[in-house]
């Protein structure tokens, strides 16, 4: 059940608010987003969220304190990204020890962009 896996992460996200890890709890809102959001795109999902379901008013409860709570933190800002110039990583940067692996699940067309890649 999504919205009982959100509720988890939306009542952590709490505790971890409360217990003043702000990050932390902003990643668990995070989570409970992904899943918030998955399920209003089921059918009759936003309908659904309408009302409460293990004990939270989703648009209510929620919604107000992941928004209020982003706002907060402005992780949007440029000025809030967690990593200095010095940390980063060139563009033409290459080193021929690692190897990088691509796969999918998913079955591709023969003309579509990723079937030549994966293939």
């Amino acid at each position: 059940c999504r919205m009982g896996v959100a509720s988890v992460f939306y009542r952590l996200g709490r505790l971890y608010r409360q217990m003043g890890f702000a990050q932390r709890a902003a990643n668990q809102f995070q989570l409970t987003m992904s899943m918030f959001w998955d399920a209003s795109r089921a059918e009759n999902g936003m309908a659904c969220l309408q009302f409460e379901m293990w004990g939270i008013r989703w648009f209510d409860n929620f919604m107000e304190e992941y928004l209020t709570h982003a706002t907060k933190l402005q992780r949007n800002y440029l000025s809030m990204l967690p990593y200095p110039g010095h940390w980063q990583v060139p563009s033409d940067y290459r080193d021929p020890g690692l190897r990088i692996g691509i796969f999918s699940l998913c079955d591709y067309a023969p003309d579509a962009p990723m079937h030549w890649l994966l293939a």
